[in-house]
């Protein structure tokens, strides 16, 4: 809360609608507190808490989510004295057994962190590093080089007793350029790793995998060069790997003068999500025989450029149940393959996420054609995200939507439905309406959104026996079909129908507002 008038009026505000006990009131408050702040929001405004012993689905979720929170502390902009008056105050959840710790060390550091650290460096160890389950660290420079040595003098006494080395509470990791190999601890009790190599010597890179002893997931930069041993590298890939994402060098003409083949069979068996952001590994039989002999569910196609590639995504073998297919319609062969009338996906493919981002308007149109009027009826299919620039809604799509027995959540990125395109916001309505098992759609906030609300509010009072809800949150506009989605609870969502005008952009502007997910 921010000014003594805010005080004054939350005050007032609750002493005319409590009906709970003043302290009951203000642990709500405190957990509340707890979750803006938790989300860079400083202010509490009197409406976040009006009604706060009403007990609604939102004040629930929030409550729940605030006991099991990770808490997240960015050195560069928080002070850790601040942290630590909020975690000892009476009210806080802070230190129960579920609580974490997140910290992001940004460009810079606010110096006064580091030396608070030092001197309380008991409290330091016992409340953070001991809590600390997600690392981020943007830049390996001198000052996040300074806190990653503090933190290995905190684990050096357990370490000499005979304890237990690295972070053990440390379960997620995600550093850019890292050049730190003195400080190889961090990495070991990891289960999720998101690193980029780029300026690491095949040695140092080797050395880091061969850290991670409990790693699940690895996302990582590698640039494909003579001066890396790729196959090393890969064979370092720790064997208890079972997500990995790999994407390699963006500069076509350089890439391609020291191209080579991953080595798959090299890579852990036990994976089950590969995804290789480089058209020149996926389209290549070492590829496919990998995700082929080990049941990988989940991987990702730049393009489709071949047509050993295209039959081996629609092949009624596929192990494939969850594609990423990023299309530009461009690609790195002189005779691209062409996808008019052809299936491109797999036939039993439950979740696809289509990223059209630059893509021309012919060419996308193209691809939707060829994934919903010619790959088959895609029975298994339940969730569909693009991820688009603004495009008109195909009417092959409009009927799959209407007759999928298996669809239940779509999800629209930003200005997928732009100004131009409004005539087909119409016909997809319809088709939610009279779809079979549609349940929601997320139509993500663009500058056109409240143009797309006042559209979907006037076509909907034209739909007989309408079955649809809009509800308005913070970045996007939710669709709820009632029909197929009869158990949700609707009573704490901003139904468009009870919000007036000005009060729409206002909404969809705001960033300080508690969101919930049906």
């Amino acid at each position: 809360m921010q000014t003594n008038n805010n005080n004054t009026s939350l005050s007032c505000l609750l002493q005319s609608t409590c009906i709970l006990p003043w302290t009951v009131q203000s642990e709500i408050i405190y957990i509340i507190c707890n979750y803006r702040k938790n989300q860079d929001c400083k202010e509490i405004r009197p409406k976040d808490v009006y009604h706060v012993a009403g007990v609604s689905r939102q004040w629930r979720h929030a409550t729940k989510v605030s006991l099991t929170l990770n808490w997240r502390i960015n050195i560069s902009r928080q002070f850790l004295h601040e942290y630590r008056q909020h975690y000892e105050h009476p009210f806080s959840l802070l230190s129960s057994l579920n609580h974490n710790i997140e910290i992001n060390f940004g460009i810079g550091s606010i110096k006064d962190n580091l030396e608070y650290a030092r001197i309380n460096l008991d409290w330091f160890n016992n409340t953070i590093i001991n809590k600390i389950s997600n690392l981020k660290i943007i830049y390996t420079n001198d000052m996040a080089l300074k806190w990653i040595e503090l933190i290995k003098g905190c684990r050096l006494p357990s370490i000499d007793e005979g304890g237990e080395g690295g972070v053990p509470s440390l379960k997620t990791l995600s550093i850019q350029q890292y050049d730190g190999t003195n400080s190889l601890f961090i990495f070991n009790h990891l289960q999720e790793l998101d690193i980029n190599f780029r300026g690491n010597s095949t040695t140092k890179i080797c050395n880091i995998l061969n850290s991670c002893h409990n790693l699940k997931s690895l996302t990582m930069g590698l640039y494909v060069s003579p001066k890396i041993d790729t196959n090393q590298v890969v064979s370092s890939i720790p064997r208890t790997l079972t997500r990995l994402s790999w994407s390699g060098i963006s500069e076509l003409e350089e890439y391609t003068k020291h191209a080579k083949p991953l080595p798959f069979h090299f890579l852990p068996t036990t994976i089950r999500q590969l995804l290789i952001w480089d058209i020149n590994q996926t389209c290549t039989q070492e590829y496919y025989d990998f995700v082929t002999t080990n049941s990988v569910h989940t991987v990702a196609q730049c393009d489709q450029s071949t047509q050993e590639c295209i039959n081996f995504l629609s092949s009624s073998s596929s192990p494939v149940k969850h594609l990423y297919l990023k299309a530009s319609g461009h690609s790195c062969y002189n005779t691209p393959v062409s996808i008019l009338e052809k299936a491109i996906v797999p036939p039993s493919i439950q979740v696809l996420e289509l990223q059209f981002t630059y893509i021309e308007q012919k060419n996308g149109l193209n691809t939707l054609e060829s994934i919903f009027k010619y790959s088959g009826p895609l029975p298994n299919l339940h969730t569909l995200i693009f991820e688009s620039r603004e495009m008109k809604l195909p009417e092959h799509l409009a009927t799959f939507i209407r007759s999928s027995q298996s669809l239940r959540m779509i999800d629209f990125g930003q200005s997928f439905f732009g100004t131009p395109y409004h005539d087909n916001f119409e016909l997809f309505l319809n088709a939610m309406a009279q779809g079979n098992r549609i349940e929601k759609v997320y139509i993500r906030y663009s500058p056109s959104l409240k143009n797309t609300i006042d559209r979907a509010k006037q076509h909907l009072q034209t739909i007989k026996n309408n079955p649809l809800v809009l509800i308005i949150d913070t970045f996007y506009l939710l669709i709820i079909n009632t029909n197929n989605n009869r158990m949700a609870d609707l009573s704490s969502y901003n139904i468009v129908e009870n919000i007036k005008n000005e009060e729409i952009k206002q909404k969809g502007s705001s960033t300080n507002k508690i969101t919930c997910r049906i």
